[in-house]
C-alpha cells in the first residue's frame, strides 16, 4: 500500500548471557597451549577434543580459533579444518614490523592530534600496567605484559579517527609470536620496551603529534633491531 511504513523487527540477541566471556576464557586457554608448546606446530585442532579438555562444548572452542586465525597462531583450510601453523621466521617478523613501521608513527601523530586527556590516561594507565608485570617463565606468567603491550598499540589505532587504519592495524598478526623471541620463555626487552612506550606517552603528554610520530617509529625500529639480534644469539 502506498505511503504504509514498513516497521522493522528488531534484532534479538539470542546468544545465552555469558557467552562471550566463555568464549574470551577458552581463547586465552588455547593461546596458552599453543604458546607454551602444549600442541606441536602442524598438529590439528579438533574442536570437540579441546572442548573435552577445557570442559566446554564446540562451540565456542570454534569461536575462539576463528578469532585465533588473525593472530597466525593457527591456519584452517577447506579440507583440513584448522592446525597449529608453523612459527614464524625471524624474516617474517622483520617483515611484520616493517608493515608497522608503515602505520604506526601515522597513527600516533593522528591519535596524538586528537588526544584529550582520558586518552592520555588511559594510554598511561597500559603503559604502567606493562611495566608492572611479570615477565615469564610461561604464557601464564607474560600474558599480562602481552596484552597491555598490544593494547598500548591498539589504543592509539583505535583512536585515529580513521576506521581504516584501525582495520588495517588490526589484521597485523605475528604479535602473540613474539614468545619465540624470549630466553627460556621470559620476556627479555620489557625494560626496552617500557622506556619506549614511555617516550611515546610523554610525546602525548606534551601534545606534539610529530615527536609522537618519531618517537613510534624509534620504538619500531628498535624492535626490529632486537629482533634481527636474537637471530645470532
Amino acid at each position: 500500500m502506498v505511503g504504509m511504513v514498513r516497521r522493522r523487527t528488531p534484532k534479538v540477541n539470542t546468544s545465552p548471557p555469558g557467552a562471550s566471556a566463555l568464549v574470551d576464557s577458552v581463547y586465552e586457554q588455547i593461546v596458552g597451549l599453543l604458546i607454551d608448546q602444549r600442541i606441536a606446530p602442524g598438529s590439528p585442532l579438533r574442536t570437540e577434543a579441546l572442548g573435552t579438555e577445557l570442559g566446554v562444548s564446540a562451540t565456542p572452542v570454534r569461536e575462539a580459533l576463528a578469532r585465533l586465525e588473525t593472530t597466525g597462531l593457527v591456519d584452517r583450510s577447506a579440507h583440513r579444518g584448522w592446525r597449529v601453523a608453523p612459527p614464524l621466521s625471524r624474516n617474517d617478523q622483520v617483515r611484520i614490523i616493517e608493515l608497522r613501521l608503515l602505520l604506526e608513527p601515522e597513527n600516533a601523530r593522528l591519535a596524538c592530534g586528537r588526544a584529550d586527556d582520558a586518552l592520555r590516561a588511559q594510554l598511561a594507565a597500559l603503559a604502567a600496567r606493562q611495566a608492572a608485570a611479570p615477565v615469564g617463565p610461561d604464557y601464564a606468567g607474560y600474558a599480562g605484559y602481552l596484552k597491555a603491550d598490544w593494547g598500548f598499540h591498539l589504543l592509539i589505532a583505535s583512536s585515529t579517527g580513521n576506521p581504516y587504519l584501525e582495520k588495517a592495524f588490526t589484521t597485523v598478526s605475528g604479535y602473540l609470536q613474539r614468545f619465540q623471541l624470549f630466553d627460556q620463555h621470559v620476556i627479555t626487552d620489557a625494560r626496552e620496551c617500557s622506556a619506549e612506550h614511555g617516550a611515546i606517552l610523554d610525546a602525548f603528554t606534551r601534545r606534539s603529534p610529530e615527536i609522537a610520530a618519531a618517537a613510534m617509529r624509534d620504538h619500531l625500529l628498535r624492535l626490529r633491531d632486537r629482533v634481527v639480534a636474537s637471530t645470532d644469539s
